[in-house]
């Protein structure tokens, strides 16, 4: 273990919801992307996230927050995590909503006891591992020492539309390897993202929160109060194994992000620069920056066969088919057993509107 501030408890949160869509056919609602072996024979992404935790934190401090139906599947995964610490939340209520519960759920347990929280994701590619921990053990320090929330913000490799931004104040804290953050920006357009990357104060934000339990409480009662009080009626709640009783006070929750929630409105946030790389993967292009590819930037993995194309991606997972292409450009195949996905991949993103689709034809496949 770390050598840290001993006065407080360090707990880790993972964040693994998700409903399968982005990374359909190979995700489903009860397999998300978490769960999912992205690149060949590696761990899945809910191992991975749970092992770069274990030089940091033991694995009883450990907690992952989920949705009721990936309960047995996330265990299944992460044996070596108390069963107890994959928490349910009682239904969606957004980011806001999940770590509400799962604040007012170690209250629960560990009362008033003095705890900072990591929050993390289950389904980020990270490496490495040794730059990882050492950013959380700062973000955590620095929540713990110096009050506020902190965040981890990544440093852009491109000029990249789908992720938020958080603009930094140009100089550091002083005695501090972080920055205070100056304003969260929204997904930009090509134009603004060129603009953020070349001034050099802007950084992805990761999605990844670091405070103490009395920091977030008392935050969050300040910017939404709704939450703030939703969380102290659930605490004598689940301290009683009240499980209908929270649900219904649960349900409460409006569907807000904790972007929205909280950080746009906390009254101090310091940023530390990750010095480890990252990417959210979130869809099917995504992978492709990580893979091999040809002279004609088509990459491909299984059974397949790419004749006469280019700045193409196969991803066949099933072992009875053979998959081939011919003379076509800038197409995504990704193939299952069941299912088979053809996409440019400039529109990656749609895949959640064919999903939609097979919801509203109850297909068995999603």
């Amino acid at each position: 273990m770390s050598l840290h501030n001993e006065t407080f408890k360090r707990i880790a949160v993972v964040m693994a919801g998700g409903s399968g869509e982005r990374f359909w056919p190979m995700s489903r609602w009860n397999r998300p992307k978490q769960l999912l072996k992205l690149f060949a024979d590696e761990a899945t992404m809910m191992e991975q996230a749970i092992q770069r935790l274990h030089g940091e934190f033991l694995a009883e401090d450990i907690y992952v927050i989920t949705a009721e139906h990936l309960k047995e599947p996330i265990q299944a995964v992460i044996p070596q995590i108390p069963a107890a610490n994959v928490i349910a939340e009682p239904m969606k209520r957004n980011t806001a909503g999940c770590l509400t519960y799962m604040v007012a759920t170690l209250r629960a347990r560990y009362g008033d006891a003095a705890i900072s929280m990591a929050v993390v994701t289950a389904d980020h590619l990270i490496g490495p591992e040794s730059a990882f921990q050492l950013d959380v053990r700062l973000a955590l320090d620095i929540a713990e020492t110096e009050g506020g929330i902190a965040i981890i913000g990544i440093p852009p490799s491109r000029a990249e539309t789908g992720y938020g931004y958080v603009e930094i104040e140009p100089t550091a804290i002083p005695g501090k390897s972080a920055f205070a953050a100056k304003q969260f920006h929204e997904k930009p357009n090509q134009e603004l993202a060129d603009e953020y990357v070349e001034d050099g104060n802007f950084l992805w934000n990761s999605g990844m929160f670091f405070w103490t339990l009395d920091t977030f409480t008392d935050e969050l009662s300040r910017a939404t109060p709704a939450h703030g009080e939703v969380l102290q009626r659930l605490i004598p709640q689940l301290s009683t194994d009240d499980a209908a009783g929270a649900a219904r006070t649960f349900s409460e929750l409006s569907d807000i992000s904790i972007d929205y929630a909280l950080l746009e409105k906390a009254s101090k946030i310091s940023v530390v620069k990750a010095t480890f790389s990252w990417d959210d993967l979130g869809s099917w292009d995504a992978i492709g920056r990580f893979l091999p590819t040809d002279d004609h930037g088509n990459a491909a993995s299984g059974d397949s066969v790419v004749i006469a194309s280019e700045n193409t991606m196969i991803h066949n997972a099933s072992a009875g088919l053979t998959v081939a292409i011919s003379n076509v450009s800038n197409v995504l195949v990704i193939a299952t057993d069941d299912a088979v996905l053809v996409v440019d991949r400039d529109h990656a993103q749609s895949v959640k509107l064919i999903v939609n689709e097979l919801k509203a034809r109850n297909s068995p496949k999603i």
